[in-house]
């Protein structure tokens, strides 16, 4: 029987793909009122409801086949077939949103603006470090903690601090490549904030892992124990911390080192 762990990263998965194909929902309606496309948002709607995610997604394209879609639309159908691993999926539908056009301004005409200095670090109060650690039964495997300190923003607030700590942990991930990851909140304050979740999916999103579960583990601090509990356990009936969340370092080290094959 599947563990809970198991069905975490097809459950998270599930929610992004979700959330861009409500999105590219919303915006078909808000520029389309043709019965067809009504018709086609009603058919994606029941998909939805009954977890056809593909089939969700193959019923909002066929409405750009017929109906002119903006880039932003096109570009969330590719967010969507991304969530789904639908790799060359995703690169069609990407081309479509390079090739539409904007219906309310030729391309053409629009200006090139000034370009703005932006830094990462602007995002987020949130600071992010790292370790490496060998793997008890094969020195040659590597478990990389990544060490978060700082306030989470409250609910819709705090997107901009889920970005920054999926952005630095997918760049560790990147430059490391390890085969178990420790998530450590023991000086992260976060009291709630769905967004946070993406972070425990960074690992699927990379190729490299694509064919290999990446185990890993998270340690609970005292400012934030409650409400990480709650955002993954909450919703399940569950009042107490999942299999793979623990109080102490030495504790979640111990779960994913046991997870890695020798």
């Amino acid at each position: 029987m599947a563990s809970f762990r198991d069905f975490l990263p097809l459950a998270f998965r599930w929610r992004v793909t979700r959330r861009h194909l409500d999105a590219a929902m919303e915006a078909i309606r808000a520029g389309h009122d043709a019965p067809e496309i009504q018709r086609a948002l009603a058919n994606a709607s029941d998909f939805l409801s009954h977890n056809e995610l593909g089939l969700a997604l193959e019923e909002l394209e066929t409405v750009g086949e017929d109906f002119p879609l903006s880039p932003a639309t096109w570009l969330l159908l590719a967010e969507a077939a991304e969530s789904m691993k639908l790799k060359d999926r995703a690169t069609a539908l990407r081309r479509k949103a390079d090739a539409a056009p904007d219906p309310h301004f030729p391309h053409s005409m629009i200006p090139i603006p000034q370009p703005t200095q932006q830094e990462l670090d602007a995002l987020s109060g949130i600071r992010c470090t790292y370790s490496i650690s060998s793997a008890s039964r094969n020195p040659d495997r590597e478990i990389l903690t990544v060490h978060y300190r700082g306030a989470y923003r409250t609910g819709s607030a705090g997107r901009p601090d889920a970005t920054y700590m999926c952005a630095l942990t997918t760049a560790v991930l990147i430059a490391t490549y390890p085969h178990g990851l420790i998530f450590d909140f023991t000086h992260l304050d976060y009291q709630w904030g769905n967004n946070l979740e993406e972070l425990y999916s960074v690992g699927s999103r990379l190729s490299y892992y694509d064919d290999t579960d990446l185990p890993f583990a998270v340690v609970l601090g005292d400012d934030c124990r409650a409400a990480v509990i709650s955002l993954e356990c909450g919703e399940r009936g569950m009042q107490e911390p999942a299999e793979w969340m623990f109080d102490t370092f030495a504790e979640a080290w111990r779960y994913v080192d046991e997870s890695i094959p020798a």
